[in-house]
């Protein structure tokens, strides 16, 4: 028998504590992640206890990290789910989530896990239209790199962002978003955007010819390329740390 998604909130010292139950659906997915997102923004410490729900459809398991992200992610926002090994741990595990989102097995963990940074750490905005998105987008950039500690990284990945929004405006006309996460294979920078004509030339990893700022990408990342969605495409790219450049370097 389904039941219904439903949910109860608790204020408490250390954060708002979060019990849901019932099924994680399509439909109810979409109810959950607003709420969540307002939590952490207008608290900014939540713990969500997910034992008693059952995840009926996979890709819901993403909307906590999401979530997460559109709220400011670490250190602004932090999330930590409880659950006792149910189909949310599953779901989380399966599809790479835990890194961003710690799932523990008592609330007393969920309160200590909520002083500590996630393995991976991920901020996400939607881009104004028009010419005022680069400069958005850069003060982005500054914001996190302070938050994650990576101040030493800031002027690649300014210079970065700054390209990747522009091509976006250039090119397209629609909707875009930045994307900033940062873990121990460095500083990732992608912008998403609704343009899909030129996906099949950057598939190939190949800078087109006009495109000054995309060689601007190539030579100050360590990897870069395109990952194209059904609503679109985002265009990443990779700062690695000192460290692992220079392993790959073999020194």
């Amino acid at each position: 028998m389904r039941h219904e998604l439903a949910w109860s909130v608790e204020e408490t010292d250390a954060a708002v504590v979060m019990v849901v139950c019932g099924d994680l659906v399509r439909r109810s997915a979409t109810n959950l992640a607003k709420v969540l997102r307002k939590l952490l923004l207008d608290r900014g410490r939540l713990l969500v206890d997910v034992s008693g729900v059952h995840l009926g459809w996979p890709p819901a398991a993403a909307l906590f990290g999401t979530a997460l992200s559109s709220a400011g992610g670490w250190p602004l926002a932090r999330l930590v789910l409880v659950d006792g090994g149910g189909s949310v741990t599953a779901g989380m595990c399966a599809a790479g989530f835990m890194a961003e989102v710690p799932v523990v097995t008592d609330r007393i963990s969920g309160r200590v896990a909520l002083g500590s940074r996630p393995r991976r750490v991920r901020r996400a905005s939607g881009l104004p239209l028009g010419p005022r998105s680069p400069g958005f987008a850069r003060e982005l950039v500054r914001s996190a790199c302070k938050d994650w500690g990576v101040e030493n990284e800031l002027r690649r990945a300014e210079t970065i962002a700054n390209e990747l929004v522009t091509n976006a405006v250039v090119h397209t006309s629609g909707r875009s978003a930045l994307v900033l996460s940062h873990d121990h294979r460095g500083l990732t920078v992608a912008v998403w955007d609704a343009g899909t004509s030129d996906v099949v030339a950057l598939t190939t990893a190949v800078v087109p010819a006009d495109s000054f700022g995309l060689r601007i990408v190539e030579e100050l990342s360590d990897r870069w390329g395109v990952t194209p969605h059904d609503d679109g495409k985002t265009v990443w790219a990779l700062i690695a740390p000192r460290s692992v450049k220079t392993r790959e370097a073999g020194c």
